[in-house]
């Protein structure tokens, strides 16, 4: 499951889903916030090198739905592997791995 770190607040728990994982063509990203924060969802690899911004900035609350086309921020489609989404929500964070493959 996602790990989530930071100070309790949990009317505003940043909840992450991705699906299908493992992944070939495409993901979703769903992400849901329980009031309006400024959100940052990042793809990164297994070093933590930032691979693609898929969302940042003020989002109202609620469900919030992104397709990463597995390119990363060159438009280039990234190896097989594994990947972390990591989400960044009013000072806590939610972690998945998603499984990339050929």
């Amino acid at each position: 499951g996602a790990v989530v770190e930071g100070p309790a607040a949990p009317q505003v728990l940043p909840v992450l889903m991705v699906e299908p994982n493992p992944c070939r063509g495409r993901a979703v990203l769903t992400y849901i916030v329980g009031a309006e924060v400024r959100v940052g969802l990042v793809v990164r690899d297994v070093t933590g090198r930032r691979v693609r911004v898929m969302a940042e900035g003020r989002q109202p609350a609620g469900r919030h739905t992104l397709v990463w086309d597995l390119c990363d921020a060159a438009g280039c489609r990234v190896p097989a592997g594994v990947y972390l989404v990591e989400l960044a929500a009013n000072g806590r964070r939610s972690r998945l791995k998603i499984q990339v493959l050929d």
